[in-house]
């Protein structure tokens, strides 16, 4: 329950910033609509469950909406909380230095003091337990961020031309045209602005029919990405005109591309709800240069509500169609609490049922002596009586592509060796919503299988598991 929290707060909270950093006076219905458009857009049809990525959106969002205000107090509270994100993920290192930069907090020491204390803690408290090099060999697992976060996106065509349309619109919505009659030039300017207002809700327009169709990650949140850096560049080129509205489009921006930067999810997605925001929040702000803006403001509003029921569409479709690793809801026939632990009032496919009833079965094979699971299944752990014997609740080949972090692990599950029963999956868990099919032990993903294989001794199977010594 607490991530759909996190999702709401960060789809209202990105609502106030842009509406207090806009200056736009949204009404309260119109607050609840974007916020309930960024609640849809961000959640999508990610999986409900602790994520470290969310974490770091939702301290960053409630740690700038601190920000925003005017006591010392509350910009110190704001910073820490934002500084506390790169500890989730550290691929948000560079948003606590640039939101004091882009919220000209930049010449005040303390609110750099503020962003800089949970490092300094975490580190003080790895170096007190002795944990400081693990970490560092841990977290150097990963060293192509160029490739990942910045040749990537260069490459993308999808990204490439996104940014031109951003930068387009943006055009469209706050360039002048110099030459020609008053009449003609007015003409002109609500042409393009109404113009640029049609494109930027075709562009979320689009981004729901992704959600709908389960292409959102791979290709819309893309594009909406692509827009945003385009509409940056334009406001960062067009400061003078842009200034109230340039902080909050570049931390959108560099929000994105925090979260794009990943192996298992890279696609910006999860900011979805706050890029959207962001466009919508530019149409408002271009609202304010109209000469008669109430009467387009009412036009926005029925647009709004159209968009609105539009996402509700969209979400209610990609939940039913787009089970995370699961089959459509309408094959969920079983009550996962019957086979997993914390698992109750969820419900799940036969095949996936069958699966950790088998799992089950192979853990009482175990006949109360410790056990470990690999490579996958690390949601068992949650709620299970014992406590895994090994440092690592999913053992594949993302995590454990470090060679000296792999020589580490294996050390441990040496160390373990006629202490524990390793219950080694036969069945690929990562598939179970297309059918079973067995593991391909020979790829470096599944590696730890083909280890366990070549050196344990295997003394008893189930269906989709085998049980070593």
């Amino acid at each position: 329950m607490f991530v759909w929290f996190q999702f709401a707060c960060i789809a209202g909270l990105w609502t106030l910033i842009i509406n207090e950093t806009f200056d736009l006076n949204l009404k309260g219905g119109e607050k609840f609509i974007i916020s309930l458009i960024a609640f849809v857009i961000s959640a999508h049809y990610f999986p409900i469950l602790a994520w470290h990525t969310i974490d770091g959106i939702f301290f960053v969002s409630v740690g700038a909406t601190l920000c925003l205000g005017k006591s010392s107090k509350s910009k110190f509270f704001g910073y820490f909380l934002i500084g506390c994100s790169y500890l989730f993920k550290q691929n948000f290192a560079l948003i606590a230095p640039l939101s004091i930069i882009l919220l000209n907090d930049w010449r005040k020491i303390r609110y750099w003091t503020a962003s800089c204390l949970p490092g300094i803690m975490y580190f003080l408290s790895l170096t007190i337990v002795g944990a400081l090099p693990n970490m560092i060999n841990q977290l150097t697992s990963t060293t192509n961020l160029w490739e990942i976060g910045v040749v990537r996106f260069i490459a993308d065509k999808t990204v490439v031309w996104s940014i031109v349309i951003g930068f387009i619109v943006m055009i469209f919505a706050f360039d002048q045209t110099k030459t020609g009659s008053s009449k003609r030039l007015a003409c002109l300017a609500l042409g393009k602005k109404i113009l640029a207002t049609l494109i930027i809700f075709l562009i979320i327009l689009s981004v729901l029919i992704g959600i709908a169709k389960g292409n959102y990650n791979q290709l819309a949140s893309l594009q909406l990405f692509g827009v945003v850096l385009g509409i940056s560049i334009y406001s960062l080129l067009r400061r003078r005109i842009l200034a109230r509205t340039l902080p909050a489009a570049l931390l959108v921006a560099i929000l994105g591309w925090s979260v794009a930067i990943s192996i298992g999810v890279p696609f910006p997605s999860l900011v979805g709800g706050p890029m959207a925001v962001l466009l919508i929040g530019y149409v408002f702000f271009m609202l304010k240069t109209f000469k008669q803006p109430s009467i387009f403001r009412n036009a926005m509003d029925i647009v709004l509500i159209i968009a609105m029921f539009a996402s509700l569409f969209a979400f209610h479709h990609a939940r039913n169609n787009n089970v995370y690793r699961d089959m459509q809801s309408r094959y969920l026939t079983k009550q996962l609490g019957e086979v997993l632990r914390g698992g109750k009032m969820i419900k799940t496919s036969p095949r996936t049922y069958e699966f950790l009833e088998d799992l089950n079965q192979a853990v009482q094979m175990a006949n109360g002596k410790n056990y470990a699971v690999l490579p996958d299944c690390a949601g068992y752990w949650v709620k299970v009586d014992q406590a895994n014997p090994l440092p690592i609740d999913w053992a594949q080949g993302v995590e454990l592509q470090k060679v000296s972090v792999y020589e580490m692990f294996l050390g441990k599950l040496e160390a373990q060796r006629g202490k524990i029963v390793i219950i080694l999956e036969k069945t690929r868990a990562h598939t179970l919503n297309r059918g079973f099919h067995p593991i391909p032990i020979e790829t470096n993903y599944y590696k730890v299988v083909k280890y366990v294989k070549e050196n344990f001794t295997k003394f008893d199977e189930t269906n989709h598991f085998a049980l070593y010594h």
